[in-house]
């Protein structure tokens, strides 16, 4: 696992500075509330892994998506659907994560979440949500490892 901050919009130029084998690109949404707590959603038993833990919103990009941010915009709609008001703001930086013979490159959004319904659109999936205070994801055992390194990283 690694993490790259940028102070940047991220481009597919600084995609391109990867070459990993079986490489595919995704987004991830670090959502925070008004009080500065992180959302975090519970996989569900229809999940490819890690059921039953809470992680980042995430989801892959897909080749119809026009932009990172499309991609994003359009993964929280298919994720916690259309009532939720979520404000994206910018690209934290690009976060590699080896998992199951792929070499995920995840572009990471600061998220702000004002209010709304969170709805759980991908019944078996998703199981829920739950907000956290940093030290509670870095201690937990109920959280992915990959969502408390990331957590780590933003925050150094």
């Amino acid at each position: 696992m690694e993490f790259y901050k940028l102070d940047h919009e991220a481009t597919m130029e600084d995609i391109k500075q990867f070459n990993y084998p079986n490489q595919k690109l995704a987004v991830i949404a670090h959502i925070k509330d008004v009080n500065g707590k992180i959302l975090l959603q519970q996989r569900g038993p229809k999940s490819r892994d890690e059921n039953g833990l809470f992680q980042d919103i995430s989801g892959k990009i897909e080749e119809y998506d026009a932009s990172f941010k499309d991609a994003l915009l359009r993964e929280l709609k298919e994720e916690v659907g259309t009532d939720a008001k979520i404000n994206i703001n910018s690209t934290l930086g690009i976060y590699h994560l080896y998992k199951n013979n792929i070499n995920w490159l995840f572009i990471v959004f600061d998220c702000l979440y004002l209010n709304g319904e969170l709805k759980i659109m991908e019944v078996g999936k998703c199981l829920g949500y739950k907000l956290f205070d940093y030290d509670e994801i870095s201690n937990s055992d109920v959280v992915t490892k990959s969502s408390k390194f990331l957590n780590k990283e933003i925050y150094k």
